[in-house]
């Protein structure tokens, strides 16, 4: 009785769970373990679109700790269709921190390890309300175009797609 009281409200839980965030597609991240987000590393991520009526709002993710020597992040993105066709490609300038306090901006995550101190997760927007044109896998690629070839102090860059609310 107990093990399937257990397992019932468990599962419940995991419902609600579920629920909570029912506008999200995609949310999936790229870990760089040491730290280090090489120039020559692009992040790539694919998402399966299947509902071409629905408009969805594209965002980027990034964790950096205060390491990071910026202030800001520019990154190229590009978004291709499943036969490769280059549907869009911009330059994008994020803000992490205050340009003259240094003061970090996004949200305190968990530490990120012995020595290395918080973590700060950042989502800025990359498109808003944008509609897929045919059912398919869209890649979506991001690299990082800042003037040194490694950024230390980036953990993880990723994609959020949502549902937008109409």
């Amino acid at each position: 009785m107990y093990i399937k009281n257990f397992l019932l409200f468990g599962i419940l839980g995991l419902s609600l769970l579920a629920a909570c965030d029912s506008s999200r597609v995609v949310e999936e991240y790229v870990d760089y373990t040491e730290g280090n987000w090489y120039y020559d590393s692009v992040a790539n991520f694919e998402v399966d679109i299947r509902d071409t009526t629905q408009d969805y709002n594209i965002y980027f993710n990034v964790r950096n700790s205060i390491a990071y020597p910026f202030y800001n992040l520019y990154i190229q993105y590009e978004l291709s269709d499943s036969s490769g066709r280059l549907l869009r490609s911009n330059l994008q300038e994020f803000t992490l921190m205050h340009a003259k306090t240094g003061e970090p901006f996004g949200e305190t995550a968990s530490p990120a390890g012995e020595g290395i101190g918080l973590l700060y997760t950042h989502q800025f927007p990359l498109l808003n309300t944008y509609k897929f044109e045919s059912a398919g896998t869209y890649t979506f690629r991001f690299n990082q175009y800042m003037q040194p070839d490694t950024l230390p102090g980036i953990y993880n860059v990723g994609i959020r797609v949502e549902k937008a609310k109409k």
